[in-house]
């Protein structure tokens, strides 16, 4: 019998990730998997590290403690684009390590067509931010072109004034890939 983990993720303290237990523990049966240890991040995962149990996960993976790795979504185990999403399963599959989607159950990598899905999956994650990135760049459009904040000031631009300066140093944080 193969041995299953969990990884699961939600954003905020204020979410909670039990209501996708029962699921799992279902989709688990049905493939004839024994369900293991649960991977749980509280809070937003891909600040510099807040990854801690993906760490842990891929650590455990290395060290061949379970055969398939099941999330809720593929989007909870990364979100970074298609090259991070990529790398990521394909750090699992390279610890002989599968990844079942319960909500995309055809994403199955322990299948045959692994290295189709594992593309298919990175250019889902990549479609998605894109989407993402469209959808506000519309939405910071359509409120220039309002003119009006809800307060009632007239809007010229978007963003910070010009020559105001940020009282502490930035750190980039968007170009920073997930543990590996």
């Amino acid at each position: 019998m193969l041995k299953a983990v969990f990884y699961t993720r939600v954003s905020t303290d204020a979410q909670d990730a039990s209501n996708q237990f029962a699921s799992v523990t279902a989709l688990a049966e049905r493939h004839g998997f024994k369900l293991g240890e649960i991977y749980c991040e509280n809070e937003t995962a891909w600040k510099a590290g807040h990854q801690a149990e993906l760490a842990r996960l891929l650590k455990d993976a290395r060290k061949r403690k379970f055969d398939v790795v099941i999330a809720w979504a593929y989007d909870r185990m990364c979100r970074l684009g298609s090259k991070e999403t990529t790398l990521l399963i394909n750090s699992l599959t390279q610890c002989g390590v599968g990844f079942i989607s319960h909500e995309e159950e055809w994403l199955d990598t322990t299948g045959p067509f692994k290295d189709v899905l594992i593309s298919f999956i990175g250019l889902m994650a990549k479609m998605e931010s894109d989407r993402k990135s469209a959808n506000t760049k519309l939405g910071l459009k359509r409120t220039l072109e309002k003119g009006i904040t809800k307060a009632g000031n007239k809007i010229t631009a978007l963003g910070r004034p010009k020559g105001s300066k940020d009282t502490e140093k930035r750190v980039r944080r968007w170009h920073r890939r997930p543990v590996l």
